[in-house]
């Protein structure tokens, strides 16, 4: 994996997080101490953060610094689980009790 590749899977990482707890990018820049921008840029890859920076926003993301970077050195299916799960995180009741036995009866039919 090259540097490029890290950084856009820890934005993304970042991304699903941030989703993940209903956080704005404006929130979680005035909880980290940095502008909205910033944070916009780490999600789409185009920056890296400093380790104190690293630390800091895994601390407003209600994680660590070492979660975070294997969250990003995971997979891309862990990144694609953790959109999932922020976009079922939208939805009203109903709608999550369908994609649930949905997802089972996926489970039950797909080769392994």
């Amino acid at each position: 994996m090259d540097e490029a590749q890290l950084r856009n899977r820890l934005g993304r990482a970042i991304r699903a997080q941030r989703k993940a707890r209903n956080l704005t990018r404006e929130r979680l820049a005035e909880a980290v101490g940095v502008s909205t921008e910033w944070i916009s840029q780490l999600e789409r890859g185009i920056g890296t953060p400093s380790l104190e920076a690293l630390v800091r926003l895994a601390a407003a993301l209600d994680t660590d610094a070492p979660a975070l970077l294997a969250a990003a050195l995971d997979t891309t299916r862990r990144a694609k689980v953790d959109e999932l799960v922020a976009e079922v995180a939208t939805l009203d009741d109903a709608a999550v009790d369908y994609l649930v036995v949905s997802a089972r009866a996926l489970r039950d039919r797909w080769p392994r």
